[in-house]
């Protein structure tokens, strides 16, 4: 299995270490725990995570979200790393010297 379209929004500079809602942090630790979910399973073998960057949306298709973007990216659309983006290239470092994924 390969688990496919996992993750949250968060805004591009938003920080708080509650890891409230929206928050880089909060983003970095939901997809950190998806990935060491995942990867602790035998049954799944690869993840693709939604989505690598924040992508503007289209209002006249009734997305009303922040800023106008799917925020859901690692990195923003100017592809600025988010704090998500060194949770998941750490998380995958580790992985490949525990040769797994």
């Amino acid at each position: 299995v390969i688990m496919s379209e996992f993750g949250c929004a968060s805004l591009y500079g938003c920080h708080d270490l509650d890891t409230v809602r929206w928050s880089e942090e909060y983003q970095a630790k939901l997809l950190s725990r998806c990935l060491e979910l995942f990867h602790d399973s035998e049954m799944i073998r690869g993840s693709f995570i939604w989505q690598f960057a924040d992508i503007r949306t289209a209002k006249e298709m009734g997305l009303d979200r922040a800023r106008g973007f799917n925020n859901k990216g690692i990195v923003n659309e100017y592809r600025k790393p988010k704090a998500a983006y060194f949770a998941v290239r750490n998380l995958y470092r580790r992985f490949r010297e525990e040769g797994g994924f």
